[in-house]
């Protein structure tokens, strides 16, 4: 009788761990109102440059060029096969960086993915008579720096 009642405690608290589990994974458990739960993503915010300024952006964060009516959204890290720091490798690799040009007195926009890897991929692109380049992106991909000429 004994042993039936610790098996049948087992597979109870087994059920429960999973059911937690489970809970956990898709984010059913709340948080305490006294601790923070997880921070969204930064509010896109935006800064200004002129032509020819080194501009650094994090995700969602947007640069509007004073004497041209362009905007540079840096959406997103969308690819990152880079050598991590410290470690020798064969090739050094290459991040793809995704942003959105737009022109917001025409209604404009179109994405452009930049990269900053050797070879057939492009470090700049061209936008409303404009040349966006990638100038940096930093080694864990928080922050992009463009300029525009």
């Amino acid at each position: 009788m004994d042993t039936k009642r610790f098996f049948v405690s087992l597979v109870a608290l087994a059920g429960i761990a999973v059911g937690a589990g489970c809970a956990v994974a898709s984010g059913q458990v709340e948080t305490p109102a006294n601790q923070p739960g997880p921070s969204g993503p930064p509010a896109p915010s935006t800064v200004g440059a002129g032509l020819g300024e080194d501009v650094t952006l994090i995700p969602g964060q947007e640069v509007k060029i004073a004497t041209k009516d362009l905007a540079i959204r840096f959406t997103r890290l969308a690819a990152d096969s880079r050598c991590p720091p410290d470690v020798q490798c064969i090739w050094a690799g290459d991040a793809t960086v995704e942003l959105l040009l737009s022109e917001p007195g025409r209604g404009e926009s179109t994405k452009a993915e930049l990269h900053t890897g050797l070879g057939p991929t492009s470090k700049e692109t061209r936008f409303a008579a404009s040349r966006v380049e990638l100038v940096d992106v930093t080694g864990d991909g928080s922050k992009v720096t463009v300029r525009v000429t």
